[in-house]
């Protein structure tokens, strides 16, 4: 989905009309319809619901809408503290250095990371590219970016260090009991083999009595939607999550020894991008920067 997609979804919520939509956008019914139809192929979802007074949300839908002000909302606040460091750099001609990132760390780190560098260091000129998990490992060996953060960094051709470790959570509407929310579609948004390994991991642990089936969506952000509506459960690494606290609430996943259950997450890079001093720098201080905020986490592989 791009800017018009999300734009898109927003101004049909509250419109609840294609034609009204259409005319917002300066598009005819039939782009919108369209393009409707291209998300709801992406996402594997039915958005809404025609009908002779307009349209009606299904529960998925009305997920990825309430998900659409989220993004739009964080990537205007980004551009436009992107858009203000890019000015200043390039009046001093700094080189960039091509970030590769998912939502959720755009979302929960990415601002606070690139503010402290920006203090202390300020050699490169921090240009992030969104993707998944999988897809960072991809680019990188593809060589589009020169740093990237994933889960796990066996898949990658190239060096390596962890930056932090975050629990697992069973995430749940918050008048249900564990109990309850066993009767829930789980849904998740993590897509690399080491996330669900470990949270097939953690079902067993949450939900010892019976084996449950997990439904995949394309991030973990629509997913968090669907528990803040009532209509799923969902895992999730990190408490950090901006969510509705009086509709969701998070419990702690324990293994049968009673420890949490914890997702690490690597700073991964390609070997020309190390040689350089600079990346190099940049490397060093984001591992320090996220070290300083897990003190439990021990020395780097």
């Amino acid at each position: 989905m791009d800017n018009i997609d999300w734009l898109l979804m927003k101004l049909l919520h509250e419109k609840k009309s294609l034609n009204k939509t259409a005319e917002s956008l300066y598009m005819t019914q039939s782009a919108v319809s369209k393009r409707l139809q291209r998300i709801e192929a992406e996402w594997d979802i039915k958005v809404v619901k025609r009908t002779s007074k307009g349209v009606i949300f299904t529960p998925s839908g009305d997920a990825l809408a309430h998900l659409s002000l989220t993004v739009l909302e964080g990537m205007d606040a980004l551009r436009k503290r992107f858009r203000l460091q890019r000015c200043h750099k390039k009046e001093r001609g700094q080189q960039l250095l091509r970030f590769g990132i998912t939502n959720s760390f755009a979302r929960l780190n990415l601002s606070d990371l690139v503010s402290a560098y920006s203090k202390a260091c300020d050699e490169l000129s921090v240009h992030p590219i969104l993707g998944s998990w999988d897809s960072n490992i991809k680019k990188l060996n593809e060589g589009s970016v020169d740093v990237a953060v994933c889960f796990d960094c066996h898949e990658a051709h190239s060096g390596g260090r962890r930056i932090f470790a975050e629990k697992l959570y069973l995430l749940m509407p918050r008048h249900l009991s564990v109990d309850g929310a066993a009767a829930l579609p789980c849904v998740i948004g993590y897509h690399s083999t080491y996330a669900k390994n470990l949270i097939h991991e953690g079902l067993s642990y949450v939900f010892p009595e019976q084996h449950k089936d997990i439904e995949e969506t394309s991030h973990v952000e629509l997913a968090v939607s669907m528990v803040e509506s009532g209509s799923a459960c969902t895992l999730i690494f990190g408490e950090d999550w901006k969510v509705n606290r009086q509709q969701v609430k998070e419990v702690e996943i324990h293994d049968e020894k009673g420890s949490p259950v914890w997702g690490e997450v690597y700073l991964i890079w390609t070997q020309e991008a190390y040689r350089d001093l600079k990346i190099r720098r940049f490397i060093n201080f984001t591992e320090a920067h996220f070290k300083s905020k897990n003190p439990s986490l021990g020395e780097s592989t």
